[in-house]
């Protein structure tokens, strides 16, 4: 190898050293672009899905305990007007509820989370339900049911409200790990990269001083000798078929 580098032009030699520092840099730029592209897509899903997702949630669990109490504050109340006062707070409160439902619905993933939300939107449209022969019955027996029937469904319902939430907190925490863990990755292989440029370009230089530095002030030696009449000095480079064995 060291011969054919001899035999190459000092121009080549410098073009390719320098290519080959080039090629490195080059691939390292898109390696990291590529990289930081897939963390970019990480963090757009946590801002875009995950989190929106989980705050939109927690407001559905709001608006449906709300519901809920408002329920025992209607069937508590003195009155036929206070009762439909309660009423109308409560119906702005479901409103409410479905429009966070119909919001969140957009950014649910197909899968195991869609599974989820599926359970709680039946949950919840199995609690209105209820709350419809809630109002129809005698004062007693609505006590009853809003501490019986109503409560246990209720609570299936919330407990499928908070398995969907706990999903989502857990695919944003998952996405974040994700992106640290490529984080760490690409910095190591970044690091790699810049040893290898490193390393070429040592390289490279070495091989320029052999091939050329060296030669060149061999060259000059040689040439002060002859000029100071000493017609036995050596003349190297003579084998080679590059600018210095030209000269």
């Amino acid at each position: 190898m060291l011969s054919s580098l001899n035999n190459m032009s000092i121009g080549r030699k410098v073009t390719l050293a320098f290519a080959m520092v080039g090629a490195v840099v080059i691939g390292l730029g898109l390696f990291a672009m590529q990289r930081l592209s897939d963390v970019n897509v990480i963090a757009a899903d946590i801002r875009d899905g995950a989190l929106p997702s989980t705050r939109i949630l927690g407001e559905l669990a709001y608006h449906t305990m709300r519901f809920r109490q408002l329920e025992a504050t209607r069937a508590l109340a003195p009155d036929a007007a206070a009762k439909a006062q309660e009423a109308a707070g409560m119906q702005q409160v479901a409103e409410q509820a479905t429009k966070a439902i119909q919001t969140v619905e957009p950014l649910v993933t197909q899968g195991e989370e869609s599974r989820l939300l599926d359970q709680v939107k039946q949950g919840w449209q199995a609690y209105l339900a209820a709350d419809g022969q809630f109002v129809a019955m005698a004062d007693a027996a609505a006590i009853a049911s809003y501490r019986g029937d109503m409560r246990t469904q209720f609570n299936k319902f919330q407990a499928a409200l908070q398995a969907v939430i706990a999903f989502n907190t857990k695919a944003g925490k998952q996405a974040a790990d994700d992106a640290g863990a490529l984080y760490a990755t690409t910095q190591v292989w970044i690091i790699g990269a810049l040893v290898l440029a490193l390393l070429l370009s040592a390289m490279a230089g070495l091989g320029i001083i052999r091939g050329v530095s060296r030669p060149i002030t061999a060259m000059t030696g040689a040439m002060r000798r002859l000029a100071d009449r000493d017609m036995t000095t050596e003349i190297v480079g003579l084998d080679r078929k590059d600018e210095i064995g030209a000269m």
